[in-house]
C-alpha cells in the first residue's frame, strides 16, 4: 500500500504542478510528512526536491516544444536562484520538525488568501510580443534585476521548504512581473530544473538518507515522471485563472492541515 501511496501521490503531484508550473513540492511535503511521520524535515523535503527535480525536466520538454518558454527570464531567476536554493537548503538542517510545519503552513496560508483575491493581474500586452515569446523580447539588463533579486528569494524559500518555488515563482512573474499565466508556468518549470539541483547537493552532503529514502523516492519520481507530462500537455486548454484559484483552494486546505496540530 505505501508504493502505491507514493507512486499515486507522485502521479497526481506531478500532473497538477506541471499544469500551474509549481513543481508539485506543495503537494508532496504534506503528503510525506503524513507518510513518514518519524522522518525529520531535512530528509522529507530532500525527497520532494528530488520528485520536483523529475517533474520540472519531464514537462520542460513538453513546454520547451510548446515554444511557451521564455529563456532569458528563466535565466535571469536561476542566475540568484541557484545561490538562494542552496543556503535554504542548508537552512533547512536547523529547524525542528514542529517549527518546519508551522512555517510552511503559514506560508501557503499567506500565500492561498492572496491568489484567492487576486489570481492573476494582467497588463497590456507589447505590440511587438507574441504568445510563444511572453515578454522576453526588449527587455534591458536593469529591468531585469528585479527578476534576479525576486529568483533568490524564491530559490531560498523553495530549498528551504522543499517546494522548489514553483509555487511562489508563478503568481510573482504574472503580478509582479507581468508574464503571461502560460508562459509563467513554463519559465518556472524551467527555473526549477536550473536551480533545485543545487539544494539536492547539499541536501546529499549535510543528510543521511537511508537506503529506503531512496526506494521512496524512486516510486515517487516515477509517479511525477509520468503526471508531469499530463499535466504540460492538459495546461494549453485550462483557464489561468482558474487554475490559480483552485490551486489557492488547495493551498489553504493543506496548510490549515499542517497548522492544526500546533494550534
Amino acid at each position: 500500500m505505501l508504493w502505491l501511496a507514493l507512486l499515486g501521490g507522485g502521479l497526481f503531484a506531478g500532473a497538477y504542478g506541471a499544469l500551474i508550473g509549481a513543481g508539485g513540492g506543495f503537494l508532496l511535503v504534506p503528503f510525506l510528512l503524513f507518510l513518514f511521520p518519524d522522518r525529520p524535515a531535512g530528509v522529507i523535503t530532500g525527497i520532494s526536491l528530488a520528485a520536483v527535480f523529475i517533474t520540472a525536466a519531464s514537462s520542460s520538454v513538453i513546454y520547451a516544444r510548446q515554444r511557451r518558454i521564455d529563456y532569458p527570464w528563466a535565466v535571469s531567476f536561476a542566475v540568484t536562484g541557484i545561490p538562494g536554493m542552496a543556503l535554504g537548503g542548508y537552512a533547512v538542517t536547523f529547524l525542528s520538525r514542529s517549527a518546519f510545519q508551522t512555517i510552511f503552513g503559514v506560508v501557503l496560508l499567506l500565500l492561498a488568501i492572496y491568489l484567492l483575491v487576486r489570481p492573476v493581474r494582467f497588463r497590456r500586452p507589447r505590440p511587438n510580443a507574441t504568445p510563444t515569446q511572453g515578454n522576453a523580447e526588449g527587455i534591458s539588463l536593469l529591468r531585469r534585476l528585479p527578476g534576479a533579486l525576486l529568483g533568490f528569494g524564491i530559490g531560498f524559500a523553495g530549498g528551504l521548504l522543499g517546494i522548489g518555488g514553483g509555487i511562489l515563482l508563478v503568481p510573482a512573474a504574472i503580478q509582479l512581473l507581468g508574464l503571461a499565466p502560460h508562459i509563467a508556468t513554463a519559465t518556472s518549470q524551467l527555473n526549477i530544473l536550473l536551480t533545485s539541483p543545487a539544494a539536492l547537493l547539499v541536501r546529499g552532503l549535510s543528510l543521511e538518507f537511508v537506503l529506503d529514502d531512496l526506494k521512496h523516492t524512486a516510486v515517487l519520481g516515477i509517479g511525477t515522471l509520468v503526471g508531469a507530462q499530463f499535466g504540460a500537455r492538459l495546461s494549453p486548454r485550462v483557464s489561468g485563472p482558474l487554475i490559480i484559484r483552485l490551486l489557492a483552494i488547495g493551498l489553504a486546505l493543506v496548510a490549515v492541515r499542517l497548522l492544526w496540530p500546533t494550534t
